[in-house]
């Protein structure tokens, strides 16, 4: 808690964003892409304000809209809510309970992302292009961005395969005609996420992550212990 309180402080006292390594004694001369600068922001404003009940109450309240938008994406009724919805408490525990991070947020985003993907399934086909301004302000919330535009991929080819099954067989044509707003969304939302302080380096700095050393001394990236709760 205590660097993200620091970066929005800076913010506010200095009026842009801080780059450098100014607070921590190893690494002086690194330059981090922070992509969760706007999530600093908040977190400071809400802590200077309201303190850590504030905090808290925030994110017991993205929480709440989690859940929400994963009711309504996925149309649960009451019953189903009240299976599945404890069950997703459970698992999502080691997020919830460290109280307000942009971590939460990426969970809301994804939540989000599912419920406008509904409504393009439902044949709502121009709900898609919200997606190109969300994936803007996402990739300035947290790195996390980087996991949702993974699963727009995922789920844009898995989408376009059951048309061509179902629809169109062999006429690509008529395809990305019928697709445009979808194949627009996702070229739209790809360039977007680097709408933000650090331009490209928000990939390159996730990108720099899979072979980089350092990442076996931090806990968020290891594997968890078998059978443990995170498991």
């Amino acid at each position: 808690l205590g660097w993200h309180l620091k970066y929005g402080e800076y913010f506010f006292e200095h009026g842009y964003v801080l780059k450098d390594n100014l607070y921590a004694v190893l690494m002086p001369d690194y330059k981090w892409n922070n992509s969760s600068w706007v999530t600093d922001l908040i977190t400071y404003q809400t802590f200077d304000r309201f303190g850590f009940l504030g905090l808290s109450a925030l994110g017991a309240l993205i929480i709440v809209l989690t859940f929400f938008f994963i009711g309504i994406a996925s149309k649960l009724d009451l019953f189903e809510k009240s299976v599945i919805f404890p069950i997703l408490l459970y698992v999502t525990l080691p997020v919830n309970q460290v109280s307000f991070r942009g971590q939460l947020l990426s969970l809301l985003f994804i939540a989000v992302m599912y419920w406008v993907l509904s409504k393009y399934d439902e044949k709502n086909k121009k709900y898609i292009l919200l997606l190109i301004p969300f994936f803007a302000l996402w990739s300035n919330i947290h790195g996390e961005f980087i996991l949702g535009l993974a699963l727009f991929v995922l789920w844009v080819i898995v989408y376009l395969i059951k048309e061509i099954y179902l629809n169109y067989k062999k006429d690509f044509r008529k395809l990305i005609q019928n697709e445009k707003f979808l194949l627009l969304a996702l070229a739209g939302s790809l360039f977007s996420v680097m709408i933000n302080p650090f331009g490209i380096g928000v990939y390159l700095e996730t990108l720099g992550h899979f072979e980089d050393p350092l990442q076996a001394s931090i806990v968020e990236f290891l594997p968890p212990d078998s059978f443990s709760h995170v498991w």
